[in-house]
């Protein structure tokens, strides 16, 4: 498999004597700074949560002077950015659609550009509520004039429907309140299945083969299909203001969280939050198990976006300008659109923060995501942490392990006593996968992780592997005769052959140390805990022991997708840890390089999930992490015991990740 090269060879003087030398690690992709550019001076922050972030969003909307533009997976006009109150709409003009409005009004450019699927993507995914469906899981787009009594989600349908159908009107119609109208929605399709496969294949940087046999029992589709015909432009970022008074006041946002009501929440992740959505789709397990009778907010989730100032802003704009010309938006002002850096730009903040921002674009043969992913672990030495929604990448593992082999080596070579090697510290943070069909590659980096235990997939794989093998004994002790008309034994599916294949490493049962790799890893999920004065009584199916069956605790969805590395460099953005993301999908991602910053999160980080000082990490030390690592483990345990007995309250979200689904096919 081609591996991408991200670094230039550096050369430095080796004291002999004293046996020390001093270099840079360099965390960003070097070979990519032409197209890509590491550039300094930026001020960034990390918002994390719906709450938090859309409020600060809805701000700099409202500020704006000059230019608006949106990059979307999907929008939602009906959507609050701040709320109050339970009832739509939960703030006084604090929706998506009438902030937008309002700034056009002003005389602000607006440009929104979406990612628009096919007619069966659009009923699936539901991304533009109001043009593609009911954001209630229907699919009724028309305005219900003769309702003589709407309910609030009616009230909401008829805002999202109409404000599409004015928002699309042509710029040049003849209507008054149209004409010049500084508001412009233009929508994408994603890669074609050439270009994603040109991606798929690059010499430098292959891809695991897909599968083309595994179908859904339901579509027949198989994940090779899925991926190469089905991409989607799945990048998220919004820049305000960006040429106007040489970008003196100009600022970005590089996203995980989508322009949809689903992921509004709080860092409270409250099991029942009337400011979130009610589930009337009954998607969540919760919902389900309470029905249609009982109205319950969707399920918790958390993610990030990245506020961004500063020169880095240039490739937020490039990257919007080159999609919008593509997708036939108009063209505008030069101040908006210019190749130059606007001027003020250049010295935001000094020394500021190392940032590069990276994309996956198989329009433009783009997968510098991918990139900076390989990079991260080469120099990883102390800790890796992981939140990611999509967690199946079994090469990027195998190329983490590789370089861990290569490191402890090389200790080895210089004279070293391995015990004394560092040891790699890794905490992942993943959802439920939410498609059975994603559950198999989900179980090859797992298993590749060494933690195959915590998903009963491997019973399956080692139970159709016996299956295979007793058949094909059976048919080799047919006499010859019979041979020719008896049905030779038919391989497992690709997703089983796949599993079997994964390489696991062997884990120290004392210590939990991947042996020579000097390597730890744990696996954590997210969960809310109903701490009302009264429980909710319901009883599950017994036959139902995939997921959680307690209605009073339900998963707090990880939809993020971020990496922090050593208190030195961390990414985040749209991408997740999958071929999807890396090879077929359009994404964008901040890639930095800054000691305070990333300190700053990975301690904002750890104490929302766990809620406990002795799970923070101090100054990362090797000492301090092999304590935080080990307070992360009894924790997870602990609160994992309270769920079994239903007596007690949880500390924090963190519970052990375990899944006991078993699945034969995979989508990818």
């Amino acid at each position: 498999m081609g591996d991408p090269k991200t670094n230039r060879d550096e050369f430095f003087f080796f004291d002999e004597i004293g046996r020390q030398s001093t270099a840079t690690l360099q965390m960003l992709a070097e070979k990519d700074d032409k197209t890509h550019p590491i550039t300094g001076n930026n001020a960034l922050e990390v918002l994390m949560g719906g709450d938090e972030a859309f409020k600060r969003i809805a701000a700099d909307i409202g500020a704006a002077k000059n230019s608006i533009d949106i990059i979307a997976w999907g929008f939602d006009p009906g959507m609050e950015l701040v709320r109050s109150g339970t009832v739509w709409p939960r703030g006084k003009d604090s929706t998506y659609g009438a902030l937008l409005d309002g700034a056009a009004k002003r005389g602000v450019q607006v440009r929104l550009l979406i990612w628009k699927g096919d007619a069966i993507a659009g009923y699936k995914q539901n991304n533009m509520p109001g043009y593609t469906g009911d954001q209630r899981g229907g699919t009724v787009t028309e305005l219900r004039w003769n309702s003589n009594h709407k309910t609030p989600e009616d009230l909401r349908q008829d805002y999202c429907a109409q404000w599409w159908h004015n928002a699309l009107i042509p710029n040049n119609t003849l209507l008054p309140a149209r004409k010049n109208y500084p508001l412009e929605v233009c929508f994408r399709a994603g890669s074609t299945a050439e270009q994603v496969r040109a991606s798929l294949n690059r010499a430098d940087s292959t891809e695991d083969p897909l599968s083309t046999t595994d179908g859904d029992y339901i579509n027949q589709a198989s994940e090779k299909t899925l991926i190469e015909d089905h991409a989607t432009h799945h990048q998220k970022t919004i820049l305000i203001d960006y040429g106007y008074e040489g970008g003196a006041k100009a600022i970005g946002y590089v996203m995980g969280l989508n322009s949809l009501t689903d992921y509004w929440d709080t860092n409270e992740h409250l099991f029942h939050d009337p400011l979130r959505e009610v589930d009337w789709g009954c998607k969540s397990f919760t919902a389900s198990l309470l029905g249609k009778g009982t109205a319950i907010s969707r399920d918790p989730l958390h993610d990030y976006v990245c506020r961004l100032r500063g020169p880095a802003l240039r490739s937020v704009q490039q990257n919007f300008k080159t999609a919008w010309k593509r997708a036939g938006g108009r063209a505008t002002d030069k101040t908006i659109d210019g190749d130059t850096l606007p001027a003020r730009l250049k010295e935001v903040a000094q020394p500021g923060s190392q940032v590069q921002v990276v994309r996956t674009q198989p329009q433009e043969n783009d997968k510098t995501i991918k990139n900076i992913y390989w990079q991260a672990v080469e120099f990883a030495s102390d800790y890796l942490y992981i939140e990611n929604q999509y967690f199946f990448y079994e090469s990027w593992v195998r190329h983490l392990k590789a370089k861990r082999q290569a490191q402890v080596a090389h200790y080895q070579t210089c004279g070293g006593d391995v015990s004394n090697c560092n040891t790699l510290h890794m905490f992942c943070v993943l959802p439920w996968p939410e498609d059975d069909g994603m559950v198999p590659r989900t179980f090859d980096m797992v298993k590749s992780l060494g933690v195959a235990d915590s998903m009963t997939q491997g019973e399956l794989v080692k139970a159709k592997l016996q299956q295979q093998a007793k058949e094909q004994q059976d048919w080799d002790k047919l006499p010859k005769a019979l041979k020719a008309n008896a049905a030779i034994p038919m391989p497992p599916s690709a997703a089983i052959l796949s599993s079997a294949a994964v390489q696991a490493p062997v884990r120290d049962p004392k210590t939990g140390e991947l042996k020579d790799l000097r390597l730890k890893v744990l696996m954590a999920r997210l969960i809310s805990q109903n701490k009302g004065p009264e429980k909710i009584k319901v009883k599950p199916n017994p036959k139902d022991d995939v997921q959680q069956v307690d209605v009073n605790f339900r998963q707090i969805y990880i939809h993020s997708k971020l990496m922090i590395v050593d208190d030195d460099f961390f990414t985040l953005g749209s991408a997740n840890l999958n071929v999807r993301s890396m090879a077929a999908d359009s994404e964008i991602n901040v890639a930095v390089a800054d000691h305070g910053e990333a300190k700053k999160l990975r301690e904002m980080v750890w104490q929302q999930h766990t809620r406990s000082k002795d799970c923070v990490g101090g100054k990362a030390t090797q000492v301090e992490l092999r304590e935080t690592f080990e307070n992360w483990m009894k924790l997870m345990k602990d609160n994992s015991k309270l769920v079994s007995s239903g007596e007690g309250l949880i500390t924090g979200f963190v519970i052990p990740f375990s899944d006991k689904r078993q699945v034969t096919f995979r989508h990818g």
